[in-house]
């Protein structure tokens, strides 16, 4: 099977998303992308504990599911986030469907890099790639 080299660079301050196919040389720019609710979402108000997750310290949040038939909402985790670096670090969440049927999940970065801003090249579109806005 093929592996498949794709990026995609989202934009929030420019409301863009780019996603770039490599092996065609394409990038797709697509303008004015609203912002989608997500049925998780992280209660920046409350703060859970404090941890160092993989060398970086980091503060609990809790992780709001919402089941979006229902229109209610529960706790079901914990985000660690790095105020220092405003970086989500770890999430770690589960929860319990109407049909009874269980979901647990993680989910960590590692390997991360603190350094000076980077390199602006990473985020644009490389030389000789055609350009296909939307």
């Amino acid at each position: 099977m093929e592996s498949l080299a794709v990026s995609v660079i989202q934009d929030p301050a420019r409301q863009t998303v780019t996603t770039i196919l490599y092996k065609e040389k394409l990038a797709t720019v697509m303008h004015n992308v609203p912002i989608r609710r997500e049925p998780r979402t992280y209660d920046s108000q409350s703060i859970t504990g404090n941890r160092t997750v993989n060398g970086i310290d980091c503060i609990g949040r809790k992780v709001i599911c919402r089941d979006m038939k229902a229109g209610s909402s529960t706790d079901c985790g914990t985000a660690w986030y790095s105020t220092t670096y405003d970086l989500l670090v770890s999430i770690e969440d589960a929860e319990t469907f109407p049909d009874g049927t269980k979901r647990r999940s993680s989910w960590e970065r590692y390997d991360v890099a603190i350094s000076a801003e980077p390199e602006t090249q990473l985020f644009e579109i490389p030389a000789g790639f055609q350009i296909k806005d939307e």
